[in-house]
């Protein structure tokens, strides 16, 4: 039981699971201080994201794996890859053709040849047509 007369915070996520994959939203900020009154969801979600977008993986620093998430409003050539401070390819995450939608995917922080990588920062790019974009992770062991 849970007592009604006190103020109560909560850290919030939306998550989306789809044929073509999951997605996880940036949390948001659990301290923000904001308060909304939810009452209801209204109507499907989106399937597709209106634009671009490369959101910083979760969790942050991580280990062993962490999951990386994108949104392509259209149809592109999809590369993700992991980099290392010097800017040395590390792995290759993806390298295809995909269809419109929000994608996960997960780097168990291993490398091309399946070697598990040092504790330290790595960064993450994506390239999806047009679109480019990177962000820094910190894998500790």
């Amino acid at each position: 039981d849970v007592p009604d007369d006190d103020i109560y915070w909560y850290h919030v996520t939306a998550v989306f699971a789809g044929d073509y994959g999951d997605a996880e939203s940036l949390a948001s900020d659990p301290d923000s201080g904001s308060t909304e009154i939810i009452t209801s969801v209204d109507g499907d979600l989106p399937s597709v994201p209106q634009s671009f977008f490369l959101s910083q993986n979760h969790p942050n620093p991580f280990n062993p794996a962490t999951a990386i998430s994108y949104g392509l409003p259209a149809d592109a050539d999809v590369t993700v890859e992991i980099f290392n401070l010097l800017g040395q390819n590390v792995r290759t995450l993806v390298d295809e053709h995909q269809a419109a939608g929000f994608r996960t995917v997960i780097w168990d922080g291993r490398d091309d040849s399946g070697d598990h990588v040092s504790t330290g920062v790595y960064f993450y790019r994506i390239e999806a047509g047009q679109f480019r974009a990177s962000r820094k992770m910190l894998l500790i062991k």
